[in-house]
């Protein structure tokens, strides 16, 4: 079915998305240095610890990484065995449609057709590395069995979470042989809190991972069918020297189509099958996330860094540089990091974008 070579698999390749600004982690994150090059769970960033859990899977030969031309120093900073070649630059931004397509096309260019490939983001956390990658040596099974199926992760919901995306599936699935997979009905994304309640007491959903698995060649046909526009201006120069392929990617990249792949491929394509996982996982969307993941103090304040606490309660307190020492205080965000402190109430906390461009508005009118 599948070749190993010393622990890894040979057809598979991993595409890790790291273009993200990572906005909600103000002032920690910043467009300078986003969510994805944070060490907010030891000493390893979040891309590191993505790449940590698929290479011992992948060879590093085949692990790419797709960002954008302000983080590739970044990029190769914290991922110094990743080959040059292996980083994918976008010249700006346009979601996952033209990023998977352009990567495919790169990574069928350097590999060749006989590819399968893992998507994932940067920034998830996924502690259980062994229980990721037992189910992703799984799902290439599936897809060495069914060439033509596009694979989605999905995570059984634990509650009516509204920052998530939704996937429906068919609960008694005749064509699949595992389990754990089953065809795709419906994909809905970020629903209202009734909704997603309802989600929750109808069963057969599943929280949307934002990983894929599947054939490149695959991927390839589908962008051709179903994201013309986009497939066909970047396989007109993928045959291009390095050179030439740069300035023309800079010139067509900005003019493309900006759409999702769920939206452009998964939700009108009917061989679409989604995993069904049972590890933990968290997108970590905010600073609220991380409340679910690191363990509290005596008083439920969640510490990272070199801070102390005194008659205060429910609190998230960052220290990066300088210790930070919080005295009678409940219910605040206090983050210290470069060159800012940060100090507000954590019912705020998923305002942080807004109140990030609103201060950034403020300064610039100074």
């Amino acid at each position: 079915m599948y070749r190993k070579s010393k622990g890894k698999v040979e057809m598979i390749a991993a595409l890790i998305m790291a273009g993200g600004k990572g906005e909600r982690f103000w002032p920690l994150s910043d467009s300078k240095k986003p969510k994805q090059f944070l060490k907010l769970f030891g000493d390893r960033s979040m891309l590191q610890m993505t790449c940590d859990r698929v290479s011992s899977l992948i060879s590093f030969d085949r692990i790419f990484v797709v960002t954008v031309d302000d983080y590739a120093d970044l990029i190769k900073e914290h991922l110094p065995e990743l080959p040059e070649d292996n980083v994918i630059i976008e010249p700006v931004g346009r979601n996952t449609g033209a990023c998977i397509v352009l990567s495919s096309l790169i990574i069928k260019k350097q590999l060749g057709d006989d590819v399968q490939l893992l998507v994932l983001p940067a920034d998830h956390y996924i502690p259980d590395s062994a229980a990721f990658t037992d189910m992703v040596s799984s799902c290439n099974r599936f897809i060495m069995e069914k060439p033509d199926a596009v694979l989605t992760f999905g995570i059984n919901p634990t509650r009516p979470d509204t920052n998530y995306g939704y996937i429906k599936y068919e609960k008694d699935c005749t064509d699949c042989n595992n389990t754990n997979i089953k065809k795709s009905i419906m994909f809905t994304e970020k629903p209202d809190v009734k909704k997603a309640k309802d989600f929750l007491n109808e069963g057969g959903f599943l929280w949307n991972a934002g990983i894929f698995l599947f054939s490149n060649e695959r991927m390839l046909e589908l962008a051709k069918e179903l994201l013309p526009s986009i497939y066909n201006s970047l396989n007109e120069i993928i045959g291009l020297s390095d050179e030439l392929f740069k300035k023309e990617l800079v010139l067509r990249y900005p003019e493309l189509l900006r759409i999702s792949i769920d939206y452009g491929v998964l939700e009108k394509c009917d061989t679409v099958y989604v995993c069904i996982n049972n590890f933990m996982w968290d997108d970590i969307g905010s600073w609220l996330s991380l409340e679910r993941l690191i363990p509290h103090d005596g008083n439920g304040n969640l510490k990272i860094g070199n801070v102390s606490q005194l008659d205060s309660n429910n609190n998230i307190i960052i220290g990066t540089d300088k210790k930070v020492v919080l005295v009678g205080m409940n219910g605040i965000l206090a983050i210290e990091s470069n060159d800012i402190v940060y100090v507000g109430k954590k019912e705020d906390i998923e305002r942080m974008k807004d109140i990030k461009e609103a201060i950034e508005e403020k300064t610039n009118a100074l």
